[in-house]
C-alpha cells in the first residue's frame, strides 16, 4: 500500500527544508587564520546564548555571515578560541530551509 499523494509530498518537502541549512557553510571562506579562529568563538559564544529549548530546536544551523578586524591588538576569546586581534562579527541563525530566525552581533566581549 502507498502512502498517499499530499502525504508524501509534503513528507518530501519537510525533508527538503531540514536538509537545506545543512548544505549553507558555517565559516565564510577566505578568512585569515585569525579570523577563522575568532569565527569559531562567535559561533560557540552564540550557541551557549541560545538557552531556550524552543530556539535550540527551531535553530537548524548557525553561520557567520561577517568577520571585521576592529583594528586592536590583543587576546580576544577564550582558550582554544583566541585570536591575536580584535574582531567583530555577525551570526545568523537558520530555521528550515536556511530561513534566518535571528541575527546577533559577536565580539571578543560576547555576544547580543
Amino acid at each position: 500500500m502507498t502512502p498517499p499523494r499530499p502525504l508524501a509530498l509534503a513528507l518530501a518537502l519537510l525533508l527538503a527544508g531540514a536538509f537545506a541549512p545543512v548544505l549553507v557553510p558555517t565559516i565564510p571562506a577566505g578568512l585569515s587564520a585569525d579570523g577563522h579562529v575568532f569565527a569559531r568563538h562567535a559561533l560557540r559564544e552564540t550557541f551557549n546564548l541560545l538557552d531556550n529549548p524552543a530556539q535550540r530546536i527551531l535553530i537548524l544551523r548557525l553561520r557567520v555571515v561577517r568577520v571585521v578586524p576592529e583594528g586592536g591588538e590583543g587576546d580576544c576569546g577564550e582558550l582554544p578560541f583566541v585570536s591575536r586581534q580584535h574582531y567583530r562579527g555577525t551570526v545568523q541563525a537558520l530555521t528550515l530551509f536556511g530561513l534566518p530566525l535571528q541575527t546577533f552581533s559577536a565580539s571578543c566581549e560576547g555576544v547580543w
